[in-house]
């Protein structure tokens, strides 16, 4: 299923999903001093790739925080998925996770 992309110049969507560690993440804005928001969404514990690419986004992570930019990564799994995964990565950014179908056509995801 394929979905209607982001238009570029247009104001991000303002989505809510649960914060790994508890709370809320509002995707689309940029916490504490940061001016901006990276929002990386990833296909899940299964994807290897993910865990890749997350892994080295974690690494660069200083350079995007020195450049203002709030880092992240946001995808459908469970909080126990994502917890185990996370458990492998360490990352030092925030992870979201319960992205609904709808909020994922929101983003213009690929489903």
């Amino acid at each position: 299923m394929s979905n209607i992309k982001l238009a570029s110049g247009r104001d991000f969507p303002s989505i809510k999903v649960q914060r790994l560690g508890g709370g809320e993440l509002v995707l689309g804005k940029p916490d504490g001093s940061f001016h901006w928001q990276m929002v990386v969404a990833y296909r899940g514990k299964h994807c290897p790739l993910c865990t890749k690419y997350l892994r080295v986004l974690s690494v660069l992570l200083p350079r995007y925080h020195a450049e203002g930019i709030d880092v992240v990564a946001v995808s459908a799994d469970t909080e126990e998925k994502a917890s185990l995964h996370m458990e492998t990565i360490q990352p030092g950014f925030t992870i979201g996770y319960g992205l609904s179908i709808p909020q994922m056509q929101q983003l213009g995801l690929y489903i």
